[in-house]
């Protein structure tokens, strides 16, 4: 991701978000990531478990 900062000028500051569908089972390796600001959310967001679950993942890879 760093690749894509780095080959155009002016996005050094732009937040980058992952277009695939984030999950409570890969959510904390995306955030985690240096270069990904944030992502999409699909149907993870329809049961309020499942979204509890993303937002525990997204804390806990934003520590990492």
């Amino acid at each position: 991701m760093g690749e894509i900062r780095a080959a155009v000028d002016g996005l050094q500051d732009v937040r980058i978000l992952y277009g695939g569908s984030m999950n409570p089972g890969n959510v904390a390796s995306f955030v985690a990531q240096p270069n990904i600001d944030g992502g999409l959310v699909g149907g993870a967001s329809l049961e309020p478990a499942s979204f509890a679950a993303l937002l525990e993942g997204a804390h806990q890879g934003a520590l990492a």
